[in-house]
């Protein structure tokens, strides 16, 4: 059967706002409820209640941080999960009791089967959906679909102006297209959270950007550091992210886009498991 999706989203810097065909979620659903139907039990999470799972659907990414934990790039290889693995995986969340979903990358919405992923979410009843993204691909038919099924959004922010931020991103061009595309997901009333990163060349401008945010009526917001893991480690070499015991023993579990599994999203040299071996 060949089941609807969305059309892909252009990754072209003059395509930003490329057409995303809503459709309608009954009929959308149909392939949803066939892969629900005939899933078989795999068990690769443990019997230990989890409350928050992130699921990295892809490590692809237009933009190029300098300090990017996960290495995304727009010349990533493509990802071993498929669309039907990350269904698969939602389900036995389902099963495990998560309530919590996010979805995050690389830049989550360049991965085309991540609107049948939102829909497979609302089908099993999790409680809640996030989509961590750069903001700069959201255009009025992502939006409308996002808010139709109640998904939030969560961005980072590196600064109040451009020349902080795309020193950050190392796209010209990007701190407007992320401001952009945060005013037209308040004009939908979709949730909204940031990530205020900072190195220690930011660090005395937070004040500026809480504010700035404040301006924006963003309300919803937490300060975090650049972690020594991926290329952040080029820019501290010294202080290594260290994942502490009570990190690790959070009810959160993280799935990279080749199916490894981590207790902690930062902490990628210790896997507890890979989805796709079943193990």
């Amino acid at each position: 059967m060949q089941r609807k999706k969305f059309d892909s989203v252009e990754t072209s810097k003059d395509r930003f706002c490329a057409p995303v065909r809503i459709f309608d979620f009954d009929n959308a659903c149909a392939p949803v409820r066939n892969a629900i139907a005939s899933y078989g039990s795999r068990k690769c999470l443990n019997k230990k209640k989890y409350d928050i799972i992130w699921l990295e659907i892809t490590n692809k990414c237009n933009l190029n941080c300098i300090h990017c934990y996960s290495n995304s790039s727009d010349s990533a290889h493509a990802p071993k999960m498929t669309r039907n693995d990350w269904i698969n995986l939602l389900i036995e969340c389902s099963e495990s009791g998560i309530r919590h979903v996010q979805f995050t990358g690389g830049e989550p919405i360049l991965n085309p089967d991540l609107f049948d992923l939102i829909l497979t979410a609302k089908k099993l009843n999790i409680e809640t959906t996030e989509i961590y993204t750069n903001g700069t691909l959201l255009n009025d038919n992502i939006l409308k679909f996002l808010k139709m099924h109640n998904v939030s959004l969560a961005f980072s922010i590196y600064g109040n102006n451009s020349q902080t931020h795309n020193a950050f991103t190392r796209v010209p061009g990007s701190f407007e297209q992320t401001i952009r595309g945060i005013i037209k997901a308040q004009r939908y009333g979709i949730n909204i959270r940031a990530s205020i990163i900072s190195i220690c060349e930011s660090i005395q401008n937070q004040d500026e950007i809480v504010r700035f945010l404040k301006q924006m009526n963003i309300r919803s917001f937490c300060i975090d550091r650049v972690k020594g893991v991926g290329r952040g480690n080029a820019l501290f070499p010294e202080k290594a992210f260290v994942c502490s015991k009570a990190c690790i023993n959070l009810n959160k579990k993280c799935i990279s886009c080749n199916g490894d599994i981590f207790s902690c999203i930062f902490h990628r040299e210790r896997k507890s498991g890979n989805f796709l071996s079943n193990n």
